[in-house]
């Protein structure tokens, strides 16, 4: 069995493993190196960081996993909001509390994207990755 056939709805015991795949797919990630700079302290952050939104996203029941938890695809469907009311005020408070020095980073980086989201109803992609061994095997 391949793993792209085995693509399946993620349940929240899946939360470490969906955390774990992303933190390797995004370590090297532009975005994610200028957000945490010190390679070190992104090692120690990320799995953090990305356990809290897919906790959030989770709610959902529109995250995705493939074979052995080797990436994920973490959505919400149309006229869902991705994060919204207190899970909005908590992982913005978190996210803070983890970047700690480069909290402005990750805030600007939010901005931005909050400005620059399209207004209408459409299903809403946070985060796809696939753990480094495993991209560009047609998973994502």
């Amino acid at each position: 069995m391949e793993v792209a056939d085995t693509v399946r709805k993620a349940t929240p015991d899946d939360l470490p493993q969906i955390s774990a795949a992303l933190s390797r797919a995004f370590f090297d990630d532009p975005l994610m190196a200028w957000a945490i700079p010190d390679q070190e302290r992104r090692r120690r952050l990320m799995p953090e960081f990305f356990a809290l939104f897919t906790r959030a996203f989770l709610r959902h029941d529109q995250t995705y996993t493939a074979g052995d938890i080797v990436g994920a695809a973490l959505w919400a469907p149309p006229g869902a909001v991705p994060v919204s009311g207190e899970d909005a005020e908590e992982l913005g408070g978190r996210i803070v509390e983890l970047a700690g020095p480069d909290a402005s980073r990750f805030l600007g980086v939010n901005k931005l994207f909050d400005d620059h989201h399209p207004h209408g109803s459409y299903w809403y992609l946070q985060f796809l990755g696939v753990t480094p061994a495993w991209q560009g095997q047609g998973i994502g």
